[in-house]
């Protein structure tokens, strides 16, 4: 992504040994401050065009006595066009763009990533963004990986097949193949049947990983440390509903998840449980990943952006929906 800055006309009028200038904003655009000089000089007939391109950093005086000696102007034109342009230059050079325009490439990218080093091209760019630590604050990590996703989403770059392996999905960490047991006995705590029922009747799906990745045995017959996890989180929730008195918490409910990951915990309350709908937010291109995975995994019908009315005409029916709004 370049800075840019508008093209700015600078129009000197001269008029009994009196040199006036305006400027004025073109839609055109450029990477360095630009004037276009028009010299309308009593007696002549027409314009001389004079173009003088500055690029950041460059010292105007000079530039500008090149100018006039190219097009052969008097001295005390020239003075008069130096003092203008240095004024709007320096006018120009005090603004955000202006500040961005004086930094290198790569000091631009960390800049306007937040990222704490500056790197020579995209793909070492591409590979610290791998590292939260590379990046000022979890804010500016996220955002990368938002517009890193939807990019690569939109141009048809995503590997949905194999997506356990492909780092833009590494902030679902899909690839831990081992268990969590820790995750695993506080789900038991929870609810010892529901736990088993989740863990082990359920257990992880093998869509999106490579063949023979799965199961891993690291900690024995225990799934995936995502499954362990949001195994967890789902028996803390239906303690909490039974002990409001539901009898059969999910079936019935309309669920939303702001965050659904790769759509793991959508999958196993619907194979365990069941409900009416649940609806996803997140970003677009998880989005996108969630509808292959539960489409493959569970067996559920996916729509995106669908209406209130639309997802109630098809409660009834059961099953899951993922809404996902690009923004």
């Amino acid at each position: 992504m370049r800075a840019r800055l508008a093209l700015l006309f600078l129009i000197l009028a001269l008029s009994d040994d009196q040199v006036r200038g305006k400027a004025t904003k073109s839609r055109d655009m450029t990477y360095s401050q630009s004037y276009d000089i028009h010299i309308l000089e009593e007696g002549y007939e027409g314009r001389r065009h004079i173009p003088l391109v500055l690029a950041p950093g460059e010292e105007i005086g000079t530039m500008v006595s090149e100018a006039c000696q190219r097009y052969t102007l008097p001295d005390d034109w020239c003075a008069t066009i130096t003092q203008l342009v240095h004024e709007q230059y320096a006018e120009k050079q005090s603004s955000t763009r202006g500040v961005i325009s004086t930094l290198s490439f790569s000091d631009a990218v960390a800049a306007l990533f937040g990222m704490r080093e500056s790197f020579d091209n995209f793909g070492q760019v591409a590979e610290a963004a791998l590292r939260p630590e590379s990046f000022e604050d979890v804010t500016s990590w996220n955002r990368f990986q938002e517009m890193l996703g939807d990019a690569a989403w939109r141009r048809g770059w995503t590997d949905h097949e194999h997506f356990s392996w492909d780092p833009l999905y590494f902030t679902t960490t899909p690839y831990w193949t081992w268990g969590d047991p820790q995750a695993a006995k506080q789900a038991m705590t929870n609810s010892e049947a529901d736990a088993d029922l989740l863990l082990r009747v359920v257990g992880d799906s093998h869509v999106g990983y490579t063949p023979g990745d799965l199961p891993d045995d690291t900690y024995g017959d225990l799934p995936t440390a995502n499954t362990c996890f949001h195994s967890m989180e789902l028996t803390a929730l239906l303690r909490v509903l039974r002990q409001n008195g539901e009898q059969n918490p999910l079936s019935n409910m309309t669920i939303l998840e702001v965050g659904g990951g790769y759509g793991n915990t959508a999958r196993l309350a619907l194979l365990a449980y069941g409900f009416r709908s649940w609806t996803i937010f997140d970003f677009a291109f998880m989005g996108s990943l969630q509808g292959y995975y539960l489409e493959r995994a569970a067996n559920a019908t996916v729509l995106f952006n669908a209406s209130p009315s639309r997802l109630r005409a098809l409660e009834a029916q059961g099953g899951c929906w993922a809404r996902g709004f690009t923004g």
